[in-house]
C-alpha cells in the first residue's frame, strides 16, 4: 500500500498559536543566520543553547528521534569526528601560528556535531510536523527573497542592508555600490545562494510528498529562484537542476509539464521587470554573470579559476594536515584555494579528510529511508550534491546545507516509523 502524506489542514494550524509561530520563525532564523550579539555571543549560539536544554527538557521525544538512527553509524560518525578533532590538536602541539594565515580549529568539529545533528534533532523535537517546520523554513527564505528585490531596485536599502545587516569579512562594496550584487540579512555570495537554495529543497521535499498544492509550489518555488539569480550563482544553479529533478520524480506528467513551464514563465517575467529597474549596463552584466553556465566561452571559468588556484603540493605535512586553512604552510607552501577538498587537505591532511567526509557518509546513511522510490531519489540527488558543491567551498563547513538534509532525512524517517507503527498496530489488531 503507498502512503500518502496527510494535509495540512487547519486543525494542524490551530496546534501552534500564532506566539510560538512567531518564537519558533525567529529561533530557526537566528540559527541559520549567524547574527552577532556580544562578543563571541552570537544569535547561533545561542540558539544552539536553547535547542540543547530543549533536548533534555524532552529528553523521552529525543530518544525517540535518536532511535531514527543507526546506533552503530552514529558512533562511527562521532569517532571519526573526534579523529580529526584530535589531528587538529596535534598539529596545534608547538604550532607557530603566522597572524596572515586562517587556521582549523578543533572545535570546529564540536560545531558541525551541534549545528547538524543535533540541531536536525531539535527541529523533529520541537517542531513535531514537518509541514510546520516547512512554512517556518519557506517564510524565511521569502523574507530574504524580499529583501534581495528590494536592495536590487532600491540603493539607499541596498546600502542600509550591507553596512548594517553584513557580517561577512568578504568585501563587496564596489559591487553593491554599482547594483552588480545584493545582499540580504546575513546573507550573500555563493553560501547564500546555496541557503536559499534549501529553502527550494524544503518546498520540492513537501511538494513530493503531496503536502502543498501545484500552485503554491510554484509560487514559492519562483519567489526563491530569481532572488537566488542576484544573489549568487551555485544557489542558482541548484535550484534550476532541482526544478529539473522535480519534471522526472512528479508522477502526473501533464501536471509537472505545466508546473515546469509556468514556473520558467513567470521566473523569466519577474526577472525582465526587476532588471528593467536598473541600467542596462548592470542589468547586461547580472545576467551575464548569473547565466555563465549557459555560456560555451564562459562555461568552465568557474572550474578552471578553482583549478588554477594555489594548493600545497604532496609532502609529509599533508599526510596529516597543518591546520593552515588559507595561508603559508609551516614548510612554506601557499595554500590560496576556495575548494572545501582543497581546504580540508592542507588542513587536516589527507587521511584526515578522508574521515572527514566519510563520517558525512555515515550519518546521511545511518536515516533509513523506506518511502517510496521518488523520496529516495530526491535524498540521493541531496546527498550527492553536498558532496559537488564541496568542491567549489567547503559548505560542510558551513553547516546549513547539510543541516537541512539531516533535517528533512529526521523528519522523513520520523513519519515512516509512525506509519509503520501504526500498520503494526492495525495487523496485531486484525489477529485478535
Amino acid at each position: 500500500m503507498r502512503f500518502k502524506a496527510s494535509k495540512y489542514t487547519a486543525e494542524n494550524i490551530k496546534k501552534n498559536s500564532i506566539p510560538q509561530i512567531v518564537f519558533h520563525w525567529f529561533i530557526l532564523f537566528g540559527f541559520i543566520f549567524e547574527l552577532p550579539i556580544w562578543g563571541f555571543i552570537t544569535s547561533r549560539r545561542l540558539c544552539t543553547v536553547y535547542a540543547i536544554c530543549i533536548l533534555f527538557i524532552k529528553s523521552k521525544a529525543t530518544k525517540r528521534v535518536l532511535q531514527l538512527f543507526k546506533k552503530s553509524n552514529l558512533l562511527y560518525a562521532a569517532i571519526l569526528f573526534a579523529f580529526c578533532s584530535s589531528i587538529c590538536a596535534i598539529n596545534n602541539i608547538g604550532l607557530e601560528r603566522i597572524e596572515t594565515n586562517i587556521y582549523y580549529e578543533v572545535h570546529y568539529f564540536l560545531f558541525q556535531i551541534l549545528y547538524i545533528v543535533v540541531w536536525g534533532i531539535f527541529c523533529v523535537v520541537e517542531f513535531k510536523d514537518v509541514m510546520y517546520f516547512a512554512k517556518i523554513f519557506v517564510s524565511i527564505m521569502i523574507f530574504q527573497s524580499l529583501i534581495a528585490y528590494i536592495a536590487l531596485v532600491n540603493k539607499p536599502f541596498r546600502m542600509f542592508v550591507y553596512n548594517n545587516l553584513y557580517f561577512s569579512a568578504t568585501d563587496f562594496s564596489s559591487m553593491i555600490e554599482w547594483g552588480t550584487r545584493v545582499v540580504g540579512i546575513d546573507l550573500a555570495g555563493s553560501l547564500g545562494s546555496v541557503i536559499l537554495f534549501t529553502g527550494c529543497a524544503v518546498l520540492l521535499y513537501v511538494r513530493l510528498t503531496e503536502r502543498i498544492s501545484v500552485n503554491q509550489f510554484i509560487i514559492s518555488y519562483m519567489i526563491i529562484l530569481v532572488a537566488s539569480f542576484f544573489i549568487g550563482r551555485t544557489g542558482f544553479y541548484l535550484s534550476l537542476a532541482f526544478l529539473l529533478l522535480y519534471f522526472f520524480l512528479e508522477k502526473n506528467f501533464i501536471k509537472k509539464m505545466v508546473s515546469f513551464v509556468v514556473i520558467g514563465i513567470l521566473a523569466i517575467i519577474v526577472l525582465q521587470a526587476l532588471l528593467s529597474q536598473v541600467s542596462p549596463d548592470i542589468a547586461k552584466l547580472l545576467v551575464s554573470w548569473a547565466t555563465e553556465l549557459f555560456n560555451a566561452n564562459t562555461r568552465f571559468d568557474t572550474f578552471d579559476a578553482i583549478a588554477e588556484m594555489e594548493v600545497p603540493k604532496f609532502s609529509q605535512e599533508m599526510i596529516f594536515g597543518t591546520n593552515v586553512y588559507r595561508g603559508r604552510t609551516p614548510l612554506g607552501q601557499i595554500m590560496d584555494s576556495d575548494s572545501g577538498y582543497a581546504k580540508l587537505y592542507c588542513s587536516i591532511g589527507v587521511i584526515g579528510a578522508i574521515c572527514y567526509y566519510l563520517s558525512y557518509v555515515i550519518l546521511f546513511f545511518s536515516i533509513k529511508i523506506k518511502r517510496k522510490k521518488v523520496i529516495k531519489w530526491f535524498f540521493m540527488a541531496l546527498i550527492a550534491v553536498a558532496f559537488v558543491i564541496e568542491y567549489k567551498e567547503p559548505y560542510f563547513h558551513k553547516y546549513i546545507y547539510a543541516f537541512s538534509t539531516m533535517t528533512l532525512l529526521l523528519f522523513n524517517a520520523a513519519e515512516e516509523s509512525k506509519y509503520g507503527n501504526n500498520k503494526e498496530k492495525e495487523k496485531n489488531f486484525g489477529k485478535i
